[in-house]
């Protein structure tokens, strides 16, 4: 699905360092209780459907930004009366997260999807301001940063996607504790969190590992339309991924070579160049589901030959201490820029 036609605002003025937010915008994020002495940081990441002035409406009628496509409906209520009965302090998002969603890492997938239930938007404006938008949510108060834990209130989405509860609680950091019921799981359990619709690059997954305990390995159930593919051709220089097709058929473009795949067949990624490069892409009439397996690596580089791009990123996988995507051209010398 294309953006709309609607008329959008020049992108031109967004690609550079200045900040995305206008003096007459509001703060990128504002706080709750800050004296609150409870040990417990209160989150709300969806809590508003503005946009930024620069972005005018992202192409969309005023009725779509009232729907939970641009907000969590009601959560900023909720966490509020939180805050207030657990003494503990809060931090809300300010815009929404059509612009940015604060659950994805900046340019991670799903941070800024050009479609979101169905409803196209103005994705190409949103990718052109994604150096200022990434600037948006900046250091937090001193209280954000000290010990204690930190929950994240969110509201559920009407449909396919709906949670099974009302409002939820949880972190990154605790997700796994919270919800490990057993170190077992159908696939039929399966509850699909990161669902991506951009062009080609369509699928839906549902993180496994975090819901069984697993520590050092990552597990996904991935499915894929017809003619889509789940991310753009890489390879890894830390992780190393396994691949089991459960159902459907495709093709698997591996190096400089082509593979057909169909259900049962099993893949092996290992780290390296271009050379063990890969990409997964449905080429058939049907739906494909497959798992996916990788190590977890605290450090990683990933190499993207069709477009020449490279992604470096360290850290643990519930705390990202660097992430940073860059033209594989733009290189200098060691010392570039080092005082005499």
């Amino acid at each position: 699905m294309t953006d709309p036609v609607a008329p959008l605002p020049d992108p031109a003025p967004l690609l550079g360092p200045a900040p995305l937010l206008g003096p007459g915008d509001p703060p990128a994020w504002r706080s709750f209780n800050d004296g609150g002495r409870a040990p417990l940081l209160l989150l709300c990441d969806h809590a508003s459907n503005r946009i930024p002035s620069a972005l005018g409406t992202l192409g969309l009628e005023p009725a779509e930004l009232q729907r939970h496509i641009a907000w969590d409906i009601g959560a900023a209520a909720v966490t509020e009366r939180l805050a207030a009965t657990l003494d503990a302090p809060a931090l809300f998002s300010g815009y929404s997260r059509l612009v940015l969603d604060c659950n994805r890492h900046p340019g991670g997938a799903g941070s800024i999807p050009a479609v979101s239930d169905g409803v196209g938007h103005a994705g190409r404006l949103r990718r052109a301001a994604i150096r200022g938008a990434a600037g948006l949510y900046r250091r937090p108060p001193p209280f954000a940063e000290g010990p204690g834990a930190r929950r994240t209130i969110v509201s559920p989405s009407p449909g396919r996607h709906s949670r099974r509860w009302g409002a939820a609680a949880g972190s990154r950091g605790d997700y796994r504790e919270a919800r490990m019921m057993k170190p077992v799981m159908n696939l039929d359990q399966a509850e699909f969190d990161d669902v991506e619709e951009n062009g080609i690059y369509t699928s839906s997954r549902a993180s496994i590992g975090d819901r069984i305990g697993a520590r050092n390995l990552g597990y996904n159930l991935t499915v894929l339309p017809p003619g889509k593919v789940q991310c753009p051709f890489h390879c890894h220089h830390g992780e190393e991924e396994m691949f089991l097709i459960l159902e459907g058929e495709g093709e698997l473009r591996f190096g400089d070579q082509r593979f057909p795949i169909r259900r049962h067949d099993v893949i092996a990624c290992p780290p390296g160049g271009p050379e063990v490069a890969h990409q997964i892409i449905n080429t058939g009439t049907t739906t494909m589901r497959y798992l996916s397996l990788s190590t977890l690596v605290e450090v990683d580089a990933c190499e993207y030959p069709d477009s020449g791009k490279v992604l470096v990123v360290s850290g643990k996988r519930d705390k990202v201490a660097l992430w940073k995507m860059f033209r594989a051209e733009n290189v200098v010398d060691y010392y570039d820029r080092e005082p005499d």
